[in-house]
Formats: structure tokens, sequence, C-alpha cells
């Protein structure tokens, strides 16, 4: 986790999250994490099943977040992980894209680099480490080449590439390891990799749909056949990816819902993969209106919703739990107190003013912030008032390096 000054000042210019450390900031949602861990991470994914989730909610209400920390519960767990974000620019019906998305996205516990490159040097790294010679460090590899020739992957045009690719790293034949990569992270139909790869056709337009997402489920049974717990896509945003016309609209809908029925065929191939979007409370509103997907969001006991203790719940919504008296100041307060914590952990010896006086002001910060603002966006202006104030109080102390003046701007439009 970076220095817990540059966080603060990020999360009082953004409201955005960091990008690792989120646990550590995270605020009233570790029971629900621990339920999310115990039924899927632990046990659907030792089972081979695969799921899906929507976290609801309006701009600031902490999407992001609870993104992010659910990605490092399941790195912690041992799980590949990829934050996609979404946007206008990317078509989420063009399952190929996609594809390169989360392969350019992905990362597994204990890699710094991102990708599919990454994810095979870490494999065959793992098998030499566990080998006590480079004669059996090689028989190892040859007896994982072997049982992954065996597996069921969706696609076998994608298991053969695999497996050619891998043997070129073994071998250090660089062109092949190369194009292979290449190939892997979805340009398939580039003519000049395809012939270096032992002459495989390129994949049409017309196919690249399917292919997308087939080669999808193959890199989630590729990750769970090389030891690691599963994979967790999270889809970050994704309600500006649905910002678009009728038509279009409609089409991503119904896209959606063929990506809702693929996936549950992944419980059928040994994927062990989470899917988790983020959506705003309108676009939830049109799927409820879509007959073809509201039977993919629709709550399976409607007085037992996910906050409530139900964790097969296809949505996760973040206005749930402030619907109840008194808590959105319980969780403002909360919000403070985990800002405060950490601040004196890393400057306390730094700062004159007590931690007790510090909470009491803080207090004082949320009851404005919960009168003035009944939304569950007041969760960003808690966070991104309380570490403006830190951060001018740790400039201000004696022995503190001063920070730009212009630090601190406002952003309607940023999440926490």
């Amino acid at each position: 986790m970076e220095e817990i000054i540059d966080v603060l000042k990020n999360m009082a210019s953004t409201g955005q999250p960091p990008q690792e450390g989120c646990s550590k900031l995270g605020v009233g949602y570790d029971s629900e994490f621990a339920k999310l861990k115990k039924e899927y991470i632990e046990d659907q994914f030792r089972k081979g099943k695969s799921t899906e989730k929507f976290v609801i909610g309006p701009y600031g209400a902490g999407k992001t977040h609870f993104l992010r920390q659910f990605i490092e519960v399941s790195k912690a767990c041992g799980c590949a992980t990829a934050e996609i974000q979404l946007s206008k620019a990317i078509d989420i019906t063009a399952q190929l894209i996609v594809y390169k998305e989360v392969v350019n996205c992905l990362k597994v516990p204990g890699q710094n680099k991102f990708g599919m490159e990454a994810l095979l040097r870490c494999c065959i790294d793992d098998i030499n480490r566990k080998s006590p010679d480079p004669n059996s460090g090689r028989f190892l590899i040859d007896t994982w080449i072997a049982g992954l020739a065996a597996s069921d992957l969706a696609d076998h045009r994608y298991k053969r590439v695999l497996i050619l690719t891998i043997k070129a790293f073994v071998d250090s034949h660089n062109e092949l390891s190369d194009a292979g990569i290449r190939w892997l992270e979805g340009d398939v139909s580039n003519r000049h990799i395809c012939k270096i790869l032992d002459r495989e056709s390129p994949i049409p337009s017309a196919e690249q749909n399917l292919f997308g997402q087939k080669a999808l489920f193959c890199l989630c049974q590729f990750i769970r056949y090389s030891g690691f717990k599963g994979t967790i896509v999270a889809y970050d945003q994704a309600d500006e990816a649905v910002d678009v016309g009728k038509k279009k609209k409609d089409q991503i809908l119904s896209m959606l819902r063929t990506e809702s029925d693929a996936r549950r065929q992944l419980s059928n191939n040994n994927a062990s993969a989470f899917f988790m979007y983020a959506f705003t409370p309108p676009i939830i509103q049109q799927m409820n209106n879509y007959p073809a997907l509201q039977q993919r969001i629709a709550e399976p006991d409607p007085k037992r919703r996910f906050f409530d203790g139900n964790v097969y719940s296809p949505m996760i919504d973040l206005q749930q739990p402030y619907q109840e008296n008194n808590t959105s100041l319980i969780f403002l307060q909360k919000i403070g107190e985990r800002l405060v914590d950490l601040f004196y952990e890393a400057y306390g010896n730094k700062i004159e003013k007590s931690r007790e006086d510090l909470l009491k002001e803080c207090y004082d910060w949320a009851d404005e912030i919960d009168v003035k603002d009944q939304s569950i966006q007041k969760r960003r202006d808690m966070v991104k008032l309380t570490c403006s104030r830190l951060i001018q109080l740790y400039e201000t102390s004696e022995g503190a390096p001063p920070s730009l003046p212009n630090a601190i701007t406002s952003s309607m439009e940023d999440e926490v």
C-alpha cells in the first residue's frame, strides 16, 4: 500500500479509493465479505462452480471501493483477479474485446505485472521452485503440460496455442512464445501471428464473438488448473458502458443475458469464476423491464436480500444498509474513525492534537454531513472532508513536509 498521506490526498481530491489497501479503509461490510469468501471462494470454487453478482448504487455509493476490497479478499485467498474499467469506448457486446480487457488487467497473487505473459511465467516459475533440481523441474513441467492437454478446456484451438506457447517459454523460443502470447491476448485474426503458430487458422470476424466467450472460459479453466483458487472479474462503472441509444442498449441487455446463461455453464467446466458488475439503479430498472433479464436479477427471497444475510442474492444493493434508522450516521462515524486511526498509526508521533480530540471533531463532521445530505453519496462527502482535514493537520504539524497547494480539488462525479 502506498504512503498513507498520499492515499489521503488522492481521496480528498478525487473521492476515489486507492488501487490497493481498501481492506484497511473499508467500513461496514466485513461480515458480508466473510460470507462471500466462505460460500463462493472456499466452497463453490472448490467444486469448480461459478457465479455473478450485481453491485448497485448511485454515484458516490462506494461501488468501486466494494469491488476493490472484494478483489483484495480474493487475492489473499489465492485467486487471480481483474478489474475492468468500462467506458463508452468499450463495446461490451463484443466478447473478444471483453476478453482482451480481462487479459490485459489480469493479475495473480504475488505478481506486480499484469497480463498473459505474467500468468504463464508465474505458473512455470512456481513449478520450478517446487523442483529439487533442474531435471526434475522439466519433468514436472512436462507432466503439467500433459495434464493440460488431457483437460476439458472449452475451445480446442485455445488449448493448442496455450500448450504451444508454454513449451516455447520453456524452450526459450522467443518468436513462438511472443506470437503465442499475442494470440492468447486476443489477436486471433492476425495472419502473421497465426503463421508463426504452426499455421493456426485466423478466426474470422463472424466467429470472434463466440470465440471471445469461449476464450474467457478457457482462461478461467486454465487459472484453476494451474493451482489458483479461481478467477475474480470485476467490471467497474458498467453503467457508463450502457449509456447508449435504445437500440444499442437493447443489444447490450440481450448480451448480458447471453453472458449470464453462458456463465452458468461455467459451473460444468471447472472454471471457478466470479463475475461482479457495478451498476446504478436505473440500469437495474431497465434490466427488470427486459423479460429475458428479469429472472437473472430476481431476488430468490424478496423479504431477505443480500444485507439481510442472503448470500445467494444476485444483487448487492449498497443503499440497503442505509434504510435503517440512524445507520447512515453510524457509517459516517466509522468512516471517520477508520481514517483517523490510520492517520495516527502512521503519523501520531508528529501530531500534537490527541486522537480523542480529533475523533470528537470527526463526529461533528459526520453530524453535519448526515443532516445536510440524506443520500448514500454522503459517504463520499465524509471521506473527502475527513481526508482534507487530516491533510491540513499533517501539514501544519512540526516536521511534516508541505504538499502542493492544488492537492485538494472538487469532483462531484467521482465515487468512493
